[in-house]
């Protein structure tokens, strides 16, 4: 197996290329989001020490270039481009299968759907220059120095650890999918209460106004308070209030509710956005965010 070669490059190299950029490309972005979070993020959508995105990047910027690594133009233009279909398609694939768009650059200028920019493709164009030119023969020389027996040895355990955690990783994503849903589901059932309870016959018809209002104060001990001033002296209301803190109360609690995995990916993408659950991510963030500080 180790000595099947690809484009040239032997399956024991790319292996080792692969994992050793995946696991750079995670210190980088690590050390990044921790400096700009100003405390310790494990950056990556895997819970150990890589991001595949890098390596895979990497390797296959490695093999279309190495014919032409001379020609430091080229390779600054072809890398930027590899890396950007990468970066696209990868971002593509992840919403569809998650239903989340993991990084976001609409707010950059020059960007296509927010999946990729102008200025993060000029930085892969730097990297790979980077890489062909100062990166690549460190590697060389590391993967070299491997012993080639212990090497495939130690080859197939970071394997077998980097499939397990790439499946109980997609899983717990599976998980965290269907968690927003229901959050989701249960945050409109409390708005919508609303408008089923006709809440126009007791405000004078300002639905829409106390809908916003509510909906601000969703994350807070304040709703109570607020709801009671609108409903104050009405029986209907009194009614409405309990049928309603019960929903809340129920919202609250699965708010309080996250695994490991849940709470890194949160920590880990702080720009992350959830395809039509945006709302209850925003509670769900917010809540764990004031649980943790208090």
């Amino acid at each position: 197996m180790w000595e099947i070669r690809l484009f040239g490059f032997e399956w024991f190299y790319l292996f080792y290329h692969f994992f050793l950029y995946s696991f750079f490309g995670w210190i980088y972005e690590s050390c990044l989001v921790s400096f700009q979070k100003r405390k310790l993020v494990n950056r990556g959508f895997l819970n150990g020490p890589v991001i595949p995105i890098y390596g895979a990047g990497a390797t296959v910027i490695m093999m279309v270039l190495d014919p032409i690594r001379e020609h430091y133009v080229a390779v600054f233009f072809v890398g930027m481009l590899v890396a950007s279909v990468l970066e696209f398609v990868t971002s593509w694939l992840m919403e569809k299968l998650f239903h989340t768009r993991w990084w976001d650059y609409s707010d950059w200028k020059c960007n296509l759907q927010g999946r990729i920019c102008l200025g993060a493709s000029l930085f892969w164009g730097v990297l790979s220059v980077t890489m062909e030119l100062v990166l690549k023969p460190g590697m060389d020389l590391l993967i070299a120095d491997i012993p080639r027996r212990a090497g495939e040895v130690v080859g197939y355990g970071i394997a077998a650890v980097f499939l397990a955690d790439f499946i109980v990783t997609v899983i717990s994503t599976v998980q965290f999918d269907k968690k927003l849903a229901e959050l989701q589901r249960i945050r409109a059932e409390l708005l919508d209460y609303l408008a089923k309870h006709k809440l126009t016959d007791i405000t004078g018809g300002l639905v829409g106004e106390w809908r916003s209002r509510l909906a601000s104060l969703l994350d807070t001990g304040e709703w109570e308070e607020t709801v009671k001033n609108i409903f104050s002296g009405s029986e209907t209301g009194e009614k409405w209030i309990e049928a309603w803190k019960g929903i809340f109360s129920r919202y609250q609690h699965k708010l309080e509710k996250a695994n490991l995995i849940q709470r890194r990916l949160l920590g880990a993408f702080p720009n992350m956005k959830s395809i039509g659950k945006e709302e209850a991510l925003e509670d769900w963030k917010k809540k764990l965010h004031r649980k943790k500080e208090g």
